[in-house]
């Protein structure tokens, strides 16, 4: 069966920790893989771009908590 245009096909294994986080991410969302992978790549990008432009990435709780993220 032809690839639709725009399109590439990857096949890779992901432990059992992963597997079980993409299947939750997967129902919570009520997406497929396809569009779980590409959301979790395209996000992984914008942290990646905005830290390398100088930019910080911060998340605050429910409480107010405010704290930094820190890719290794």
């Amino acid at each position: 069966m032809p690839q639709p245009a725009g399109t590439t096909r990857f096949a890779f294994n992901i432990g059992e920790i992963t597997a079980e986080q993409l299947q939750s991410l997967k129902q919570s969302k009520g997406t497929n893989t396809t569009t779980t992978i590409e959301r979790a790549v395209v996000l992984l990008g914008w942290f990646e771009d905005t830290l390398s432009n100088g930019g910080v990435i911060k998340v605050s709780d429910p409480n107010g908590d405010v704290r930094e993220i820190v890719f290794i």
